[in-house]
């Protein structure tokens, strides 16, 4: 298999291949055919600069001199097939074991080719550096041709550049970078609390023992499930009606044997007993043989020369007199509404013959 790329007016021939189980696919994976025959995803990284991926594991022996280095760098533009140091761009190896790539970066001949190159490269991270100029490398790290520049000769060598990835972090620690797991996968769809400066309110973020971020905070939990209330101890209690009460409270007032106690009936609502006695007494009214019905109004009615007043709830009835008052004359009694005269009666047809006081006579 040959992979070409189009440089405007023809093909430049970048990959020359006889077995696709030479090139990686870009699951890093050797061959670029799955087993059906069909090509899958290729890598190929700078591709605009003629950068096609090379990937090869590396060990120890590969890189500890400047000549494995020259010879290693050289090895990849022949496998490439391209005198272009452009064409060796995006280049990536893998290290299958711990090791120290030498960075002393005086201009090296490769042995096969003649060509000369130098490099450099940094460490893939802090806690990997141990202040020489070897850069460490450990298993699984990526060493990548991030940089390419220069000629090949002695007088102005390729210069290499190389981006290291560290791809093997341990469990992160108070002291070295590394990885961790999330105490849970689900995502948090509550936004955060803005950052703020409150003092005792910062805690420390820890592993569990399982590689997993967590945050113990300290807080005491104050809150007091209730039970139903009984006369010992507090509680949860309903209300007798969900009705609200528009009538205003009586003043609080210290009236001796006026407080009662608060209970709850068979459905736990608060209820108060008011031992009251209903001491009023009713009696029906009857006026002119009638008797009042439940929804009548007892009303008093005026009669002739009579007037009634109220005040106070005082009802006043009060008459005028029209009577005529009678007294007895001379030779008269009265006697409730009886005349009576008290002269005797005399009727004779002619004159008496006596002389009688105080009698009256009737001739006739």
């Amino acid at each position: 298999m040959i992979i070409k790329k189009w440089n405007g007016s023809s093909f430049d021939e970048l990959y020359p291949k006889t077995k696709a189980s030479e090139l990686y696919a870009a699951d890093g994976t050797t061959g670029i055919f799955d087993s059906n025959l069909k090509v899958k995803a290729a890598y190929l990284p700078d591709f605009v600069f003629g950068g096609l991926n090379f990937r090869t594991d590396i060990g120890a022996a590969d890189v500890d001199t400047a000549g494995e280095i020259a010879t290693l760098i050289d090895g990849v533009q022949q496998a490439l097939g391209t005198d272009s140091i452009e064409g060796i761009r995006g280049a990536y190896f893998i290290a299958n074991q711990d090791l120290q790539l030498d960075n002393a970066g005086g201009s090296t001949q490769a042995g096969s080719t003649g060509r000369y190159y130098t490099w450099n490269a940094s460490e893939p991270s802090e806690e990997n550096d141990d202040g020489t100029t070897a850069v460490s490398l450990e298993t699984g790290d990526w060493l990548i041709i991030s940089d390419v520049s220069g000629s090949g000769t002695v007088g102005s060598p390729w210069h290499i550049t190389f981006g290291t990835v560290n791809n093997t972090y341990d469990d992160a620690s108070a002291t070295v970078k590394g990885i961790v797991k999330l105490g849970s996968s689900t995502a948090q769809s509550v936004a955060a609390n803005a950052v703020t400066s409150t003092t005792a309110r910062t805690y420390a973020i820890q592993n569990n023992g399982s590689g997993q971020l967590v945050v113990n905070v300290p807080w005491v939990d104050t809150n007091t499930t209730y039970s139903t209330a009984t006369a010992s101890t507090q509680g949860l209690i309903k209300l007798g009606s969900d009705t609200e009460q528009s009538v205003a409270a009586n003043g609080v007032s210290a009236t001796a044997g006026r407080s009662y106690a608060i209970q709850l009936n068979s459905s736990d609502q608060a209820v108060v007993n008011v031992p009251w006695v209903d001491t009023n007494t009713f009696r029906t009214v009857t006026a002119g043989g009638n008797t009042l019905g439940a929804t009548e109004t007892l009303a008093f009615t005026a009669g002739t020369n009579v007037s009634i007043s109220e005040s106070n709830g005082a009802v006043t009835i009060s008459s005028t007199d029209t009577n005529t008052t009678y007294s007895a004359g001379e030779g008269l009694t009265l006697s409730g509404t009886t005349f009576r005269g008290t002269y005797p009666l005399y009727v004779q047809a002619s004159a008496p013959t006596t002389s009688v006081t105080n009698a009256i006579w009737f001739d006739i």
